[in-house]
């Protein structure tokens, strides 16, 4: 985390088969956790949920693949 920090890149985390995004519009938030998505891997399952950061809504996206 202390990477994506410095680099401002919003990654909060990344696991074997699965990055989660925050970004305040869902689609970006889909987007950027999709272009992180090793090449030649299927994308099995996107999951969003709504969170509130500082009274501003704020999107965290999981993309998992296989």
């Amino acid at each position: 985390m202390a990477v994506s920090a410095l680099l401002g890149l919003g990654v909060l985390s990344v696991h074997a088969g699965q990055v989660t995004v925050e970004a305040v519009d869902r689609d970006l938030a889909i987007t950027r956790a999709t272009s992180r998505v090793p090449q030649g891997k299927t994308i099995t399952d996107t999951s969003c949920r709504e969170i509130d950061v500082a009274n501003i809504d704020h999107y965290r996206c999981t993309v998992s693949w296989e």
